[in-house]
């Protein structure tokens, strides 16, 4: 029988657990000035209206149904916990959502880890985004500060991405064949104020030093469909985003 190993290490005078054979991948993290959002979805992140009510200000979810029936967003009867995404029957429709609170910011001597293990059902079609953001209703084509992993619609290509001030580098492409039903793990690491290094499936993709945003970024999901279809689904197994501030803001 196969059992999961887990170790640990020291970042910055923080503890920091990881599994056998994946030290970049960060599971949790201990120390008085670690900020972390850690989800397995065994539940559903609120609705449009929950989200945004004063007290329960947890996700901002942005609904887009143009087409037959509704883009929904809801946790996945599957072992471990996954939440689906169903976008409605038309091209765009979908889901974008973000963390309430901008929560995390790049800054000296205060490493991010982000990580996402996800799967859909339509390759070529759709337009997907997994990362650190700011705040935007339409964060999958007007992200003008974030750190990211994204698909565009037409093509099966995902690519790593950082953008400041509306300045993209989208040089680094680990992968041009993301198929369907394939579960992936796509993960970044923000060393300092200019360094962004990212991986794939467990491998080593390459680094940014610029550009590197250096405001307030929340995490961010988006997926929105590529066709009137309505067979076009994601789904999201986890999502980590640990960083170990060098100092908490006064």
């Amino acid at each position: 029988m196969a059992h999961a190993n887990t170790h640990s290490k020291w970042i910055n005078g923080y503890l920091v657990f990881y599994p056998e054979g994946n030290e970049q991948r960060w599971l949790d993290a201990i120390g008085e000035n670690v900020i972390k959002y850690i989800d397995d979805f065994e539940s559903c992140p609120k609705s449009t209206a929950a989200a945004m009510a004063a007290n329960n200000p947890e996700w901002v979810i942005t609904h887009t149904s143009a087409g037959t029936g509704h883009s929904i967003v809801q946790a996945a009867d599957i072992k471990g916990g996954w939440l689906n995404i169903s976008p409605a029957s038309n091209d765009n429709d979908g889901i974008s959502m973000q963390h309430a609170c901008e929560s995390f910011r790049v800054e000296t001597n205060s490493p991010i880890y982000f990580g996402v293990r996800y799967k859909f059902t339509e390759a070529t079609q759709g337009d997907f985004l997994f990362g650190l953001c700011e705040q935007d209703v339409s964060v999958l084509t007007n992200t003008s500060h974030g750190i990211y992993f994204k698909k565009v619609d037409g093509n099966t290509s995902l690519y790593c991405c950082t953008v400041k001030d509306e300045t993209t580098a989208k040089t680094l492409i680990p992968t041009t064949v993301l198929t369907t039903d394939t579960v992936y793990t796509d993960e970044f690491i923000v060393w300092s104020t200019g360094l962004v290094e990212f991986w794939h499936n467990g491998s080593t993709v390459g680094q940014y030093t610029t550009p590197i945003p250096s405001t307030d970024l929340a995490v961010s999901i988006s997926f929105l469909s590529g066709a009137a279809t309505s067979t076009e689904d994601m789904y999201i197994d986890w999502i980590r985003c640990i960083q170990l501030y060098n100092t908490r803001a006064t």
